[in-house]
């Protein structure tokens, strides 16, 4: 029996075009299939693209009527996987083809802000940020993005953050700000990167009026 979710007959030749981003032979195929045929697991053909990133079968797939805001069994929709992705090509197209910048995941409330913020490749955030993406939005837990920048101590990110109207006293549930998540790290252990990151942070608090909070001194 066969692990591949998308190995039945309405779908294999399709996910086989999907998976070799053969854009011509997808589009060829969506004639005959709709795109948001899902496999045996309930996943669609556009998730798994997004997730391989091939770029030209997302495309081929939007094109061909695939849903970008299609919420999957996690509570992810498109533009949460493409925040993820590491691939701002591919979070450009599913935002460009009608995806929700900011649709919650129902099941903890999180942003594709969020899955970008968590992406082990940088870059995706600002590419939400630049389609006007709320960086306010919180959680089931109250968290808003600057935690959870603060809690992968991502100076960069809480900058970007910032600068793109973020409420740098937003507090979740537990009453924190991201200044303690973000502070607790001890300077001596940060990289120069970090350091300097971490002083732009507190001169840009400061230059904004925002009390620093007891865990911050002058030297971070």
């Amino acid at each position: 029996m066969s692990n591949d979710a998308f190995d039945t007959p309405s779908t294999a030749s399709l996910a086989d075009a999907v998976r070799r981003d053969d854009a011509a032979e997808v589009r060829r195929l969506l004639q005959q299939v709709p795109a948001d045929t899902p496999g045996s697991q309930g996943e669609t053909l556009l998730m798994e693209a997004i997730r391989q990133r091939r770029a030209a079968s997302v495309d081929a797939l939007l094109e061909g009527g695939a849903d970008p805001d299609r919420v999957d069994a996690r509570g992810e929709t498109p533009v949460h996987a493409a925040a993820f992705s590491g691939s701002p090509e591919i979070l450009r197209s599913v935002l460009a083809h009608g995806g929700d910048k900011d649709a919650r995941n129902p099941h903890t409330g999180a942003t594709p802000l969020v899955q970008a913020l968590l992406s082990p490749e940088a870059g995706q955030a600002e590419v939400l940020l630049e389609a006007g993406a709320d960086p306010d939005i919180a959680d089931r837990n109250g968290d808003v993005p600057l935690h959870v920048a603060a809690r992968t101590n991502g100076g960069a990110a809480i900058l970007a953050l910032l600068r793109s109207g973020a409420d740098p006293q937003a507090r979740n549930s537990r009453g924190d700000s991201f200044q303690v998540e973000y502070f607790s790290f001890p300077a001596h252990l940060l990289n120069a990167r970090a350091r300097e990151e971490r002083r732009e942070v507190v001169a840009w608090l400061k230059a904004h009026g925002v009390p620093l909070e007891k865990n911050v001194t002058d030297a971070d």
